[in-house]
């Protein structure tokens, strides 16, 4: 599970480039195999020298997600509809 809310009060907490780092440190954390994705990020970025783009970080998200031994991953976006983004890596689904 990752967590994350998006301020309406905070422009920059608005955007993917606070939400994406959030959710890739956050699965990182709990496992291992995510946080060797994140770690290959990391060093074809020259080992933080340069900032990924969003699409790099998107696709690690994905690759993060899509790993068969994790089971089902929960994100949890509070606070979403006060803010104008797109999220083309997420669909979204009726709660109970």
């Amino acid at each position: 599970m990752a967590y994350f809310y998006f301020d309406f009060r905070d422009v920059d907490k608005q955007g993917l480039h606070h939400l994406l780092p959030s959710l890739l440190i956050q699965l990182s954390a709990r496992s291992d195999p995510c946080c060797d994705i994140l770690s290959r990020l990391y060093s074809s970025h020259d080992r933080g020298v340069r900032k990924p783009n969003d699409r790099a970080m998107i696709g690690c998200l994905k690759e993060m997600l899509a790993l068969e031994a994790r089971g089902p991953t929960y994100i949890i976006m509070d606070a979403l509809m006060s803010v104008q983004l797109r999220l083309p890596f997420i669909t979204t689904g009726g709660g109970p």
